[in-house]
């Protein structure tokens, strides 16, 4: 067997063992300390190590290479306010995919009747939580219209966040009050 250097994970970073679904084959996922993501082939004994420890110990099969580095772009949640009065979103983050303990993030977005609006995130300013989601809430009760909300992350790549919404009330709607049209999306 020869050696292999390998790059050295970051303490502060999680790390994941992985199974490839179609070969069943173990990768370990890591972030080194150069700020890459690494996934690496791995066969490991089931031992109680530490992580550190555990990259230590594991024989790799096959050489050590860089497969997939996870690229976290900015994203657009664009806003299509087809109601007869103003809307206001509170764009929420979380690190699971629920409503419960969700955090804002950023301020909450005024859209004026029959407009849109759009917000972009950069995990570089405005931080990143893998799961995306809205709440919705009309200071005057709408009578007609549906607003609309999608995470677009390029062109071709979209996803709804709300699927036209009726609101006809004063009270805040969300992914718990209203779920077959309001949905947690993946950043």
């Amino acid at each position: 067997m020869s050696l292999v250097e390998v790059v050295r994970p970051d303490p502060n970073k999680p790390a994941r063992i992985l199974r490839k679904p179609d070969t069943n084959e173990l990768i370990l996922e890591y972030t080194g300390v150069d700020n890459n993501v690494y996934r690496v082939p791995a066969v490991i004994a089931v031992l109680p190590v530490e992580f550190e420890s555990l990259v230590t110990q594991l024989t790799l099969a096959g050489p050590v290479r860089r497969l997939e580095t996870i690229d976290l772009k900015s994203i657009t949640i664009f806003i299509d306010n087809g109601l007869d009065q103003d809307v206001t979103v509170q764009i929420k983050a979380n690190r699971v995919k629920a409503l419960g303990k969700s955090v804002n993030v950023g301020s909450s977005i005024v859209v004026p009747a029959g407009s849109s609006d759009a917000r972009t995130l950069s995990p570089d300013t405005s931080g990143f939580l893998p799961y995306i989601t809205v709440t919705l809430q009309c200071s005057v009760a709408p009578t007609s219209g549906a607003v609309s909300v999608y995470r677009i992350r390029y062109r071709g790549d979209e996803a709804v966040v709300v699927d036209a919404l009726e609101i006809r009330d004063t009270s805040a709607h969300d992914a718990s009050t209203d779920p077959t049209k309001i949905f947690v999306v993946e950043w």
